[in-house]
């Protein structure tokens, strides 16, 4: 427990320092799925952000997360917006796996309590309601496990961002 707190300390002190660069927009809030906990994102330009996160996950708990997201305005509006981008997560501690297969009746479920690094493709849409200072988020993410064991997954988070 001490180490996820340490890790959020570290994460917000970071991340204030960003927002205090040139007044960029800076948002905080919650995210449910995968993973569960803390997201952050800070706008460095009108189309592109850093999106972190920290929580709990099956890839390890705590983990932490951070993508670079391009954000576009594909259906031309001033409330809903599509992004995408690449990322890396960090899984630290016990990290779970599931394997089903249909012949045989075989399955697999795996445990870990190590250090699992993977690189995240990432695409969402932000919902801005007009006038308020919240953002609220859907997106969904394919990981590509490079460390300790190379494998596929998929995440899927919705969440809700206040900017002060």
């Amino acid at each position: 427990m001490r180490k996820y707190i340490l890790l959020v300390l570290i994460l917000l002190m970071s991340v204030s320092v960003f927002s205090q660069v040139n007044g960029k927009k800076f948002g905080i809030g919650f995210v449910l799925g995968e993973p569960t906990g803390l997201s952050m994102k800070y706008y460095n330009s009108s189309t592109t952000a850093f999106v972190f996160g920290i929580g709990s996950s099956y890839f390890g708990s705590p983990r932490i997360g951070m993508d670079y997201v391009w954000h576009f305005n594909a259906f031309e509006s001033r409330i809903v917006d599509l992004y995408a981008g690449p990322g890396v997560v960090i899984g630290v501690g016990e990290g779970r796996a599931y394997y089903f297969e249909n012949k045989g009746h075989d399955h697999f479920y795996f445990r870990d309590n190590g250090t699992g690094i993977a690189a995240r493709g990432i695409l969402g849409i932000d919902f801005t309601p007009r006038n308020t200072p919240l953002d609220i988020f859907l997106e969904i993410g394919l990981l590509l496990g490079i460390s300790p064991n190379y494998g596929t997954a998929f995440d899927t988070a919705i969440g809700l961002r206040f900017y002060p």
